[in-house]
């Protein structure tokens, strides 16, 4: 697979991927073929990610280091066939490159790519995108959980929850058998405790919270903005969009001077 190929797959924006077409078609990978080796490697990632913002200090939208991702991401689809994992598994995971650029365009006017601080879980095979929810398996100086993450266009419907917790856990007991019987985490906006307050118990918000004993409660994060509003976080409260119910309440809420903030919870079985 080529990048440009992989741009195609996951339907990356036209202008998007054109910029990369052009980076790609005059670049010779070889002289960042260290990173991009590192990004595909857990232990490696992080530290990959941080020198490839180094190497390409002007970067205009970061094009070209999201080019650099997407060339380790056509190396990741061999492995992902080596493992048997399906290319639905492997589209709808790396399609997280074009939901990202789109959130950027609704945010701040203009297609870039600015999640490369997040990406390289994608790159490293920790982070899988299984129907609705994305799953990313975690290692903490041995301590293993999978942290479950909520994609800004997921369906909380109670049916695709079921079905995708369960798809996970057979996917997670056939290729990660290692993290079969650990805890699911999650750390949200989705999970904080002030949302009881605004929505009802009917709310596929609350029904998908009320799955996870929340044992902890942080009221400092304005992640709301972001995923409610699709805004930067410091964006004038008083400008915010009242288009959905859930945006007027979360508003008159921040205008009082209050915040949802985040919770984190552990998934009950």
């Amino acid at each position: 697979m080529t990048v440009q190929e992989l741009c195609s797959k996951i339907e990356l924006q036209e202008c998007m991927a054109k910029r990369v077409d052009e980076f790609v078609s005059s670049y010779n990978f070889d002289e960042a073929e260290e990173i991009i080796q590192g990004l595909m490697i857990p232990d490696k990632a992080k530290k990959a990610y941080e020198k490839l913002m180094e190497f390409f200090e002007d970067d205009e939208d970061c094009v070209k280091v999201l080019s650099c991702f997407l060339e380790a991401g056509t190396r990741v689809y061999e492995k992902y066939k080596e493992m048997g994992i399906s290319d639905k598994i492997f589209t709808d995971t790396f399609k997280a490159f074009t939901r990202y650029t789109e959130e950027c365009k609704a945010k701040t006017g203009k297609y870039a790519f600015d999640r490369a601080f997040w990406t390289y879980r994608h790159t490293s095979m920790v982070l899988f995108r299984l129907g609705e929810l994305e799953f990313e398996l975690k290692n903490d100086e041995g301590t293993k959980d999978v942290a479950v993450h909520i994609p800004s266009d997921a369906k909380l419907g109670e049916e695709y929850v079921d079905e995708y917790l369960k798809m996970t856990e057979e996917f997670i007991a056939t290729h990660f058998p290692e993290y079969a019987d650990k805890e699911y985490t999650c750390y949200s906006w989705l999970l904080a405790p002030k949302l009881k307050e605004l929505l009802s118990e009917d709310s596929n918000i609350i029904k998908f919270q009320n799955r996870f004993d929340v044992h902890t409660e942080d009221r400092e994060p304005m992640s709301v903005l972001e995923w409610v509003f699709k805004v930067s976080d410091d964006a004038d409260i008083a400008t915010l969009p009242e288009d959905t119910s859930l945006q007027r309440k979360i508003k008159a809420l921040l205008l009082k001077g209050d915040n949802v903030g985040i919770g984190i919870g552990r998934l009950r079985k």
